[in-house]
């Protein structure tokens, strides 16, 4: 009997299918954990530049309503804009490519605003000890996967005192 036969060393073709199998299992987990984080990456940082925006508007909302009063707060072409001080100018204060901007309000209306425009948006009012209020909710989103929307609600008053 030859003993050269029985002592063959080798990988059999099972073993490296065995093998396939097991690194493909893995490859295939590894690349969607991969793809999983870069996902979440990338709603966080949507998420986070939605908050930025939103800071970015309440601190330029709060400067120009202290400098010259915002008298109404409006969306125009897909840009927030305010109308302010006693000639009524406007200003785009914020329009950013890839966000929405939505103003809400509980009962939505047309107003007249003290600069004899008819405007879609939402009017500074005074409510006694001389002060001029304008409440603001401003909803920003943003697209995400194109199946799904971000959203940021910036909710605050603005308030200023008046020499009257």
């Amino acid at each position: 009997m030859n003993s050269s036969i029985h002592n063959q060393k080798g990988i059999t073709l099972v073993e490296i299918l065995a093998a396939i199998v097991i690194v493909s299992f893995l490859t295939v987990i590894i690349w969607r954990f991969f793809f999983q984080t870069i996902d979440y990456n990338t709603y966080a940082v949507t998420e986070q530049t939605l908050q930025q925006e939103a800071n970015v508007i309440l601190a330029k909302l709060q400067a120009e309503h202290t400098k010259n009063t915002i008298h109404a707060l409006t969306i125009e072409n897909g840009a927030l804009t305010i109308y302010k001080g006693g000639s009524c100018s406007k200003e785009t204060i914020s329009k950013r490519n890839g966000i929405t901007y939505s103003l809400v309000d509980s009962a939505p209306h047309q107003l007249i605003s003290p600069c004899n425009r008819t405007l879609n948006g939402l009017i500074s009012n005074s409510i006694g000890n001389n002060r001029i209020n304008m409440e603001v909710k401003i909803d920003l989103s943003s697209a995400f996967k194109d199946i799904e929307t971000i959203n940021y609600t910036l909710s605050t008053r603005l308030s200023k005192l008046t020499a009257n």
